[in-house]
């Protein structure tokens, strides 16, 4: 079995867990014999509390040394980045077997005395892949927007309230006269 970082992190948890248990329990036999009872239930209670982390502390490790020999008995492994699901291949492709227009021939003229049922199977699955829309993948960013050529642009950043210039016509000119 590979040991992985994430048992040796629980080892070591571990591993420190009973040095820590040990410590302490040399530390509670050390104690006098004229201790009060308080004090030694208090002892007892931080004993108690060390056991129950060193319980966890090897139920971790124990754990994690099952997850990873599930990992090697396994015949899927996962690589670094995770599942990778790709796309299908397309029925017609550049370098693919079939012809698109084989099988549409084949299938259109009965004459040719030609009885291909995978050709229509085919077709049936190309029309089908026509219909259904590609999945893009969106790019969590997108670049710098390209500048605006119109003059809206430079009108509306250019210091003035106003979005847009007034357009005085001629006609309303004459007309408030």
């Amino acid at each position: 079995m590979k040991l992985t970082k994430r048992i040796e992190e629980a080892r070591q948890r571990h591993d420190e867990a009973i040095s820590a248990l040990e410590e302490y329990g040399a530390k509670i036999d050390a104690l006098p014999d004229d201790t009060k009872q308080d004090e030694r239930d208090f002892h007892g209670e931080v004993l108690a509390a060390l056991e129950e982390k060193t319980a966890k502390a090897l139920e971790k490790l124990e754990r994690e040394v099952a997850f990873q020999k599930a990992r090697e008995a396994s015949a899927f492994v996962m690589g670094d980045g995770g599942v990778k699901v790709g796309e299908e291949e397309k029925t017609y492709r550049p370098a693919g077997r079939h012809s698109y227009f084989r099988d549409l021939v084949v299938t259109s003229v009965r004459e040719l005395g030609i009885e291909d049922p995978a050709a229509r199977e085919r077709l049936t699955r190309h029309a089908s892949e026509i219909r259904t829309p590609p999945s893009f993948v969106m790019s969590p960013r997108p670049t710098q927007a390209p500048p605006r050529s119109s003059p809206r642009s430079t009108w509306a950043h250019s210091g003035s309230t106003r979005k847009w210039p007034v357009v005085r016509s001629r006609t309303r000119s004459r007309l408030s006269r």
